[in-house]
Parts: C-alpha cells; structure tokens; sequence
C-alpha cells in the first residue's frame, strides 16, 4: 500500500488543483486511497466540484471489475457487478474536449494492472454503447477448475428477472460424469440432503453444464413454479471454439450456440432474487475439460 494517494484513470477539461477543482476537472477521477485498497471515484456537478464516492477495500492480485456511473441525480461504483456506495448529484453542464489519462500527470500512478477500460453514454439520446453494461464480464480465456464453496467469482446483489448469460467455450474432453461449466445461485444448489433434481428457484440462475459422455451443453434454471427446467444445446466438436446464448426473458427461455438457436422452452414468473453468486466451475461438481472465455452476464 502506498502512503500517497494513487491514479488509475483521470478524465478531465481542465487539469488538477487539490482540493479547489471546479467541475470538468474530474469526470471522473479514480484513485487508490493512501494507505488502502479502497477505490475512490470523485466527480462534480455545477454546484459541487468535488464529490467522491469509495468502493470496500479490494484484495491485492486479484482481478476486478469497476463501474462508475454518473447518470441523471445518481452516482454509482460498483464491483463485480455488486453497488458499494450511490451519491446524489446535481446539474451538469456539456464539456468539450475532455483529456483521458491512464495515470494522471499530477498523482503516482497506481501499482496496479489495467485494462478493458471503456467509457460511455448510460442514457440512449446520444449512446455510444446503446445496450445497458453487463452485471459481470470476463475476458479469459480460462481453464475450468472446481470453485471453492464461498468463494464465487463475483456476487450480483440484486440481478434481473430476465437475464441473459453468454461465454465462449472449448471443450477437451468428453466425462462420464456431469461436468460444470457456469453456475449462478443464490443458495447453493444442494444442501440439506437434497437430491438432484429436486431445485428450488433460485439454486440454478442458471447453472451450466456438460451431460454426462457427450459434448452436449445443458442449461438449467427455473420459476417460482419449477424450480427445474433444463435448455439442451445440440452437441459440440471438440477442440472448437463455440459462443453459447442462454436468455430467459419474458414467457420465454432459450438457448443458442454460434447464433442459432438450438431449444426454446416457456417459463413461469420469476421472484426477485438477491446475492447471486457466480461461480466459474461451481463448487459441487467436476469441472468440464474446457477452456472458458468472454462471459458476460447482464440483462435482455
């Protein structure tokens, strides 16, 4: 940790004069706090030059993903999909030719990795990226391995009723076992002695999965009624790169692969749900023999 504080990406009209900035100056600025972990995002309005908001202390080498958002009388930071701390925020007015440092001039750079940086439009009157931002991406690729129970790769607190989930997969290797790819619950989807495939909703948001000796990929979900329902995918080749859909919106769930859909079910309302735990691999099964890449979870 350092003892000074520490910039990861400045945007600004006007350059820095700590602590008198006028609005433009940052928008946003976001730093690491001296002597933490903490992402601080400071940002301003025409009344307010100076705002800041801070995320919960991250962990060292380990990777993260941070939205800033400033939209209407909201500011937001979130991490991995999870808000950590929202601020009111006033008028502002339109700025022209604003700087993008990665790094600023003016602070210490942050001892830090960065990337997959992109900045945009939240409303669609003059959108860059029309579609809202995914709950959670990653860009991989990855190896699949078992998860450790508590230990998701990300928490949703409070994701959509409908929802989409979307990956790149390369399959190895064909198991006698049910194999585990993506896994989405809120409760872990067996405990207290259940017994497949006796889901609550909620367990399984979806959880994905390879049937047992094919390369067959199966997709299971459910509603307030069904706790179970299951989307099967037509089988894959080995060793090929395929882009997975799986969409449940509406009266209707599908999945699709490499654009085409390959099964399309109805389904039942869907209660709210918070504290989603996504899991790369989950922690109750074997993991499938694949390489992962480009997951991206968000709303339809």
């Amino acid at each position: 940790m350092r003892e000074v504080w520490t910039s990861i990406v400045t945007l600004t009209n006007n350059g820095r004069t700590w602590p008198g900035f006028l609005y433009g100056q940052l928008v946003p600025g976001a730093f690491i706090k001296f002597r933490t972990t903490e992402i601080w995002a400071f940002y301003g309005d025409d009344e307010n030059g100076y705002l800041g908001m801070k995320s919960q202390p991250l962990e060292l080498n380990k990777k993260y993903t941070v939205l800033i958002k400033v939209y209407g009388t909201t500011a937001t930071i979130s991490v991995n999909g999870v808000i950590e701390d929202t601020q009111p925020v006033g008028p502002r007015s339109q700025l022209n030719n604003v700087e993008v440092y990665l790094g600023d001039p003016w602070n210490d750079p942050v001892d830090g990795i960065v990337s997959d940086i992109s900045f945009g439009s939240v409303t669609p009157a003059n959108c860059i990226v029309v579609d809202p931002p995914p709950l959670f991406s990653f860009k991989g690729p990855q190896q699949i391995e078992k998860s450790v129970d508590g230990e998701p790769a990300a928490v949703l607190s409070a994701p959509p009723t409908d929802y989409f989930l979307q990956f790149t997969i390369e399959l190895k290797s064909i198991s006698e076992y049910r194999t585990n790819i993506i896994t989405l619950t809120n409760d872990g989807p067996l405990h207290d002695g259940q017994v497949f495939p006796d889901y609550f909703y909620g367990q399984l948001v979806p959880g994905v999965f390879v049937s047992p000796g094919t390369t067959q990929i199966v997709a299971r979900y459910g509603d307030d009624e069904n706790g179970h329902r299951s989307l099967y995918a037509q089988p894959l080749e080995l060793n090929k790169k395929s882009t997975v859909l799986i969409k449940v919106y509406g009266t209707t769930a599908t999945i699709s692969v490499n654009g085409v859909i390959d099964n399309s079910q109805t389904v039942g309302p869907r209660a709210q749900l918070n504290n989603v735990e996504l899991y790369i691999g989950d922690p109750w099964n074997y993991p499938a023999d694949a390489i992962v890449s480009d997951i991206s979870v968000g709303l339809v």
